[in-house]
């Protein structure tokens, strides 16, 4: 890199999460990457505070007892996992540029799965389950309430963020009678159904009472209502054959692994059930990935739909289940023996077969790992084994979970 100077960008909000830089990347990228971002950063600091812009790289990479390939080849690991950025100066090419960037979060990066599964690989599943304990939420008393104040009670007044975050059921009403010139009924279950569609899909107003307006019958009293298996088709149908592809780039789901580990809210549950109904597999399956499906991965997808007469809804959950089983990973011969578990044991609604999950299959248990001595300075770690926990010792499950 003779004659080659370099200057760093770091953005205001520039921070590093030194736990999660370790815990996380390093696996990944390895120890020399990570030293490479930390110098750079103390680099950065370094130019500040003398007042110099550029720093000339060879005396830079001397100081880190870092040759020419070993730093492209560091350089380029930091790159493709998403710490720095490299610009170059089209009318100066030897002024190089590097883009700090700061690392994730833990949840955020195990949101993206390639990175997930990169971890996976190089920690297995053992040192994955210890990370998702250090890095889990604390657990709230049962005896404590929640006081504090929502969002609607503090900005109320905001007519405008109300407009835009909720939907407006008086608007849907308006249009509705003005179509109909008849009083159009929306039950509860009605009301779930279109706030459930509005907030997993960019949907317009106009949209949502296209498909009300298609699910409107008349009942034994002579009044008109929305049924709501027929609504719940036509919003599925809508979004399936709909030309407007913003719909899938702003799609959102709700996920929630922790359903599988432990006992969580029903209304969490419910939101995540709502999720698996309203998208079909394919869909719901890239909308995780963040990238198109394999031909592979559609082909599974359909072989449990066609071959299993498995319903979207239930695929969803085992996706899910079974990304959580199999580090990350769509493995057909695993979702495969859950879709003739499912149809053995009739398990063929959403409710069934989580019950069956997590009473029969729960989560994998933290396993001894064998370290060696040379790898800790002192002392040596020792992984909790679960193995002898009793069914007096698990959280006691909620009421509705019994309930046929």
């Amino acid at each position: 890199m003779c004659n080659l100077i370099f200057s760093i960008i770091k953005k205001h909000d520039f921070s590093i999460d030194y736990k999660s830089l370790y815990d996380l990347y390093t696996p990944i990228i390895g120890s020399d990457a990570t030293n490479l971002y930390i110098n750079l950063s103390n680099e950065y600091d370094k130019l500040l505070q003398i007042g110099i812009k550029f720093t000339d790289a060879n005396s830079f990479l001397t100081s880190l007892n870092i040759n020419d390939e070993r730093f492209l080849e560091i350089r380029n690991m930091l790159e493709a996992i998403g710490l720095i950025k490299t610009y170059v100066d089209q009318n100066e090419p030897d002024n190089y540029y590097f883009e700090l960037i700061s690392p994730l979060s833990f949840e955020k990066f195990i949101d993206n799965q390639k990175y997930r599964h990169l971890l996976l690989n190089k920690i297995d599943q053992a040192g994955y389950e210890k990370l998702e304990y250090l890095y889990s939420n604390n657990v709230i008393p049962e005896n404590l309430v929640n006081i504090s104040a929502s969002f609607e009670q503090v900005f109320n007044n905001q007519n405008q963020l109300k407009e835009i975050y909720q939907f407006n059921f008086e608007r849907l009403y308006s249009a509705l009678i003005a179509d109909s010139h008849q009083t159009i009924i929306l039950s509860t279950k009605v009301k779930q159904i279109i706030e459930s569609f509005f907030s997993s899909y960019n949907l317009s107003t106009n949209d949502i009472q296209y498909c009300v307006h298609q699910s409107i019958v008349k009942n034994d009293n002579n009044e008109f209502t929305v049924d709501e298996n027929l609504l719940q088709l036509n919003l599925k149908k809508f979004v399936n054959f709909s030309k407007n592809v913003n719909v899938f780039e702003q799609a959102k789901v709700n996920r929630n692994s922790q359903m599988f580990l432990e006992q969580i809210k029903e209304e969490e549950i419910e939101d995540v059930f709502n999720s698996y109904r309203n998208f079909n597999s394919e869909q719901y399956y890239s909308i995780i990935k963040k990238t198109p499906l394999t031909p592979e991965e559609i082909e599974i997808i359909q072989t449990l739909r066609t071959t299993y007469k498995i319903d979207d809804s239930l695929i969803n959950l085992m996706i899910d289940y079974s990304l959580l089983k199999t580090r990350g990973i769509l493995n057909k011969k695993y979702i495969t023996k859950m879709a003739q578990t499912a149809n053995n044991l009739n398990l063929l609604t959403l409710v069934n077969m989580y019950r069956y999950l997590i009473t029969k299959h729960p989560a994998p248990k933290i396993k001894k790992v064998e370290k060696k001595p040379a790898e800790f300075s002192v002392g040596e770690t020792k992984v909790i084994d679960f193995s002898d926990v009793k069914d007096s010792d698990m959280p006691k499950l909620p009421d509705w979970f019994f309930e046929k």
